[in-house]
Order: structure tokens, then sequence, then C-alpha cells
């Protein structure tokens, strides 16, 4: 791990600008796209708190919102094309 900070869900949350449902509801245990030792690591114990990479989270919204965008411009291009 280079020098990249974690922080703990709550003020991970107020940074990347989202609910703390969100973060964890998107991890790889939950079906989600935040990969664990990736964008987020658990503490030694049950009772620890999760801490996330945030550097490394707001890339990965980046891409996706970015994805997001490409394929809904695709869409009206092609309901465009059948008018």
């Amino acid at each position: 791990m280079k020098n990249q900070r974690w922080f703990k869900t709550p003020e991970a949350k107020v940074i990347l600008g989202c609910s703390d449902q969100y973060l964890k509801k998107n991890r790889d245990t939950h079906g989600g796209f935040l990969e664990e030792e990736v964008h987020y690591r658990f503490g030694g114990s049950v009772n620890s708190p999760i801490y996330w990479n945030v550097e490394e989270i707001m890339k990965v919204f980046h891409d996706r919102g970015k994805t997001i965008r490409l394929g809904r411009e695709m869409v009206k291009q092609v309901l465009q094309g059948e008018e």
C-alpha cells in the first residue's frame, strides 16, 4: 500500500458524498463493486469499524459514472435512429 489514507465510515461517507448504507451495500461481499482490501478493509474484531480507501473509491465512482453517461448517450442515439 502506498501512502494512502483510510477513513472510518462516518468520515468516508462525508468525503464521498454518499450514505454509509450505499458504501456497505456496494461491497463485493454484498454483490457490489467495491473490493475488499482495495476499497475497504475490516478491523481486527467484529466491533471494529470498516475503513475505506476514499481515493480508490472516487476512481471507481468516476468510472461508473462515465460508463452510465456513455450508455445513456448510446441509447439516445439508437432511439433517434429509429425515428
